[in-house]
């Protein structure tokens, strides 16, 4: 894998094998490892997990969104309530599109013209404990162009502290 950008946190030493990435090739690769209940599904996961966003994170998305104006890019208007509770390959959630889907995986994607991103959810049971599972978040990003490249220098920076404030949503 050529990794130019590589975040792993959470003593993440190994990724599952079911994780799935943007391309062979990323520019960017984060990924969280969380105790989690079991029998949660990767898409209540999810679900849960973006179900409430810090304030702090909401003013983010709305300078993200004004900002990309600049370079084309669709605003998100981050992670609105969920209508919805079920979803299947090929819906829409949020502002991904699910490519994946089964009770121990979520493959979200995002593609547009200046980056490719895949957010990859997988359950698998924990080493440690008996009563919980293991919860695997990986995003990856493949850059495409020069404003990609500089969408994500401030990105790359701040989404590991994002991911992992949105993942303790499942324990709250």
């Amino acid at each position: 894998m050529n990794i130019k950008r590589k975040v792993i946190t959470d003593k993440v030493v190994e990724l599952p094998d079911t994780i799935t990435l943007v391309d062979k090739h990323v520019d960017y690769l984060s990924c969280q490892c969380h105790e989690i209940p079991k029998g949660i599904t990767a898409q209540e996961a999810y679900i849960t997990m973006t179900s409430s966003q810090p304030k702090w994170l909401s003013m983010l998305f709305s300078i993200r969104d004004i900002l990309g104006k600049v370079g084309g890019v669709k605003a998100v208007k981050g992670f609105n309530k969920l209508e919805k509770k079920d979803f299947e390959i090929h819906d829409k959630i949020h502002f991904f599109n699910i490519v994946e889907k089964s009770d121990d995986k979520l493959t979200l994607m995002l593609r547009d013209s200046h980056l490719d991103v895949c957010l990859c959810l997988v359950i698998v049971n924990s080493k440690l404990n008996s009563h919980t599972n293991e919860l695997y978040l990986a995003t990856s990003v493949k850059n495409k162009n020069i404003f990609g490249k500089l969408y994500m220098v401030p990105v790359s920076f701040m989404h590991p502290f994002i991911a992992k404030k949105l993942i303790f949503n499942i324990n709250a």
